[in-house]
């Protein structure tokens, strides 16, 4: 009877600990299924499907071009994310702690030349060697031959800046620019990305006037800018749409807006070109089979991703990645680094048959020459 008695017991004890476990597990869980379904978020993404990526074959065929990238300036320029020349082939970096070198050619090493506040991420000068600064944290601004400093524009239509990204200049002095998001300042860049909204926007300075004007907005996180052939056109990248659009200047097509390389196998950032026949362009990073088919066609799993603390958040693959693209969208260079070991690749800057390379992360900047037949 005891036997009998000490058994029910037991039953009873072990039943107990198994619920038991089952509903501190249940207690654990719920709250948690619940923030991430429910809590509130500050991204309102759209969906989204991308068409297929392409292969990397053919004009995209992997290849070690860059893998063994040399580097200039490692001890001086660490993240250095654009690279400018001026009319006496100095080069100028601008670095994310808002400081700003100059490499002369007579120069063994890069000179600190001023710093302004908050990141560099692009420039580019004008025939009178005025250095324009795309800077997130202040707008756009100028940088006299003298050094001195002003700042030229920080919102268009009332609406700020968020996200002030790259930069170029007209034969006639006309600065067009680009603002990545006017929802999301340059400290929550991953909020862009991840909301992938309508939230970016084309722009123009005029310096006579003074005014700033709207060229074109709902772009999709807009980077990198570049003026074609006679200024006749100008490339922007979209880079969570993984294509560059082209914004007509002058011509039959002015203030017309086209596509002008669509479904790129990777996220398009700075755009520039050499004045001649190429439009080089940096890729971040490749294509996510995750984002493609899961975060971009189903948005309630980028926010639950968003809901995730960020060290747990999955990261972009570490690959270097440069396409030179012909005037009429053809791939005519294909150059890259599976590897990853000078990744991300956020600007490429072609001066005197050499591509200089720019990255957010990288200590110094890449040096590499063209080869054609690559």
């Amino acid at each position: 009877m005891l036997s009998k008695e000490k058994s029910v017991k037991n039953q009873l004890l072990g039943f107990w600990r198994r619920h038991s476990l089952l509903c501190v597990l249940t207690g654990c869980l719920a709250p948690a299924a619940l923030y991430l379904l429910l809590w509130p978020v500050q991204i309102s993404p759209q969906k989204w499907i991308p068409l297929r990526a392409p292969a990397l074959t053919g004009v995209y065929e992997q290849n070690h071009a860059l893998t063994n990238i040399s580097r200039i300036g490692q001890k001086y320029l660490p993240g250095s994310e654009d690279i400018a020349f001026d009319s006496h082939s100095s080069a100028w970096f601008g670095l994310k702690d808002g400081s700003i070198w100059r490499w002369s050619l007579n120069d063994n090493r890069p000179q600190m030349m001023l710093t302004l506040k908050g990141p560099i991420f692009g420039m580019a000068f004008d025939s009178e060697n005025n250095l324009y600064i795309a800077a997130p944290k202040m707008g756009l601004m100028r940088i006299a031959p003298t050094l001195e400093t002003k700042l030229l524009s920080a919102k268009e239509g009332g609406i700020r800046f968020g996200i002030v990204n790259d930069v170029d200049v007209a034969a006639d002095g006309s600065v067009y620019f680009t603002d990545s998001s006017c929802k999301f300042g340059h400290e929550r860049i991953y909020n862009e990305i991840m909301e992938a909204g309508p939230n970016g926007r084309l722009l123009k300075y005029d310096e006579q006037t003074n005014q700033t004007t709207l060229l074109q907005d709902g772009l999709h996180f807009a980077n990198g800018v570049a003026l074609g052939p006679n200024d006749a056109y100008l490339l922007v990248s979209e880079m969570t749409r993984y294509r560059i659009r082209r914004y007509w200047l002058k011509g039959p097509k002015k203030d017309y807006s086209d596509i002008f390389k669509e479904n790129l196998p990777g996220m398009p950032d700075g755009v520039s070109f050499n004045k001649k026949d190429t439009f080089w362009v940096a890729l971040y990073t490749t294509r996510s089979p995750a984002l493609d088919s899961l975060l971009y066609p189903h948005p309630i799993f980028r926010e639950m991703l968003f809901r995730i603390p960020s060290m747990f958040r999955p990261k972009s693959k570490p690959y270097g990645f440069v396409l030179g693209l012909a005037e009429d969208g053809t791939v005519t260079y294909n150059y890259q680094d599976p590897t990853g070991a000078f990744s991300p690749v956020s600007s490429v800057v072609e001066h005197q048959r050499y591509l200089y390379l720019g990255s957010t992360v990288q200590h110094g900047v890449g040096l590499f020459p063209i080869e054609p037949d690559y």
